[in-house]
């Protein structure tokens, strides 16, 4: 089955949407504007994660969605996506700013969490922090 999403929700502030995309290599999520992607995060690799940063390849294309590397990725067991209709999400405006706040569920079990006053979102993949994403925390 080839994997090639692009799934939109509509979050109802400020014209905001959150855009999931799998390319069948590495999946993100984005809250964007029509202007662009305001917030990001990497939801999990459907291939083998690089051992190394993939900007620093020689054939690196920064207009293609990149895996995050091997040192960053957890070991948890995780079943990926076969449909678009396993994820759903919450939003609402954070308590803190004006800003919106967005949950990213996949079959009900929260994956990640995105906020617009910080660029990178948390993911429940990630094991450490880095510029694709940090670590879900607890809380959520």
């Amino acid at each position: 089955m080839k994997i090639d999403w692009l799934i939109e929700y509509p979050l109802g502030f400020k014209g905001r949407s959150l855009l999931i995309e799998d390319d069948g290599d590495v999946c993100y999520a984005y809250i964007a504007t029509q202007e662009g992607f305001i917030a990001h995060v990497w939801l999990y690799n459907r291939t083998e994660a690089p051992v190394e940063w993939p900007w620093l390849a020689k054939n690196f294309n920064p207009d293609v969605p990149q895996k995050n590397p091997v040192n960053f990725v957890s070991t948890s067991a995780f079943q990926l996506p076969i449909s678009e209709e396993e994820f759903h999400i919450e939003s609402s405006i954070s308590a803190n700013s004006v800003n919106g706040v967005v949950k990213v569920f996949l079959r009900k079990r929260l994956i990640a969490f995105l906020n617009e006053d910080v660029g990178v979102g948390q993911s429940l993949l990630a094991s450490k922090a880095g510029p694709l994403a940090t670590p879900l925390l607890p809380q959520f």
